[in-house]
C-alpha cells in the first residue's frame, strides 16, 4: 500500500490485526480507509462500487465453501471495471490436501459463474514454488 497512489482506497480484511496495522500506518492518509470483513455479515446491495477490486492471496485460504462463494459474490458485487485475483490456479489432480489453511478449487470454473466478466489475462507466477497467479478480469 505504501507504493499505491489511489485517489480513494478501501481495504477489507478478515483479520482485525491487519486492519489495526493498516489503520495506524495510514491514519494521516485521508484517501485510505479500512474495514473488517466477514462474509457472513457483509451485504453490499450496490453500496460499495469500484473501478478496481484486488483480491490478494485470499481465495485459496478460505476453507469454508459458503464463505468462499460469498466472498466471490461480494468481490463481483462491486461492479468493478477490473478485478485482479492473485490466487492459486490448479487442476484437480494438482490440488493440495491435508493443509488446514489451504482449499484448492478449480478457480477458473468457479469464475465462469460471473458471466458479466471475462478473463483478460493470466499472469504466470515467476516463482513456481509459491504457486499463485494473477487473473485479470474485465
Amino acid at each position: 500500500m505504501k507504493y499505491m497512489n489511489y485517489p480513494n482506497y478501501l481495504g477489507m480484511d478478515i483479520s482485525s490485526t491487519s486492519i489495526d496495522i493498516c489503520s495506524k500506518m495510514f491514519e494521516k492518509d485521508e484517501a485510505k480507509s479500512f474495514l473488517l470483513y466477514n462474509p457472513k455479515y457483509f451485504i453490499n446491495n450496490g453500496y460499495f462500487t469500484s473501478d478496481l477490486v484486488v483480491c490478494l492471496d485470499v481465495l485459496y485460504h478460505i476453507t469454508n465453501e459458503d464463505d468462499f462463494w460469498k466472498t466471490l459474490d461480494d468481490i463481483f458485487s462491486c461492479k468493478a471495471s477490473f478485478i485482479i485475483l492473485y490466487t492459486r490456479i490448479t487442476k484437480p489432480e494438482e490440488f493440495v490436501h491435508g493443509i488446514p489453511t489451504i482449499q484448492d478449487r478449480d478457480i477458473l470454473n468457479c469464475l465462469s459463474k460471473y458471466e458479466d466478466y471475462k478473463i483478460t489475462e493470466i499472469i504466470e507466477q515467476k516463482y513456481i514454488k509459491n504457486c499463485q497467479e494473477q487473473v485479470l478480469l474485465s
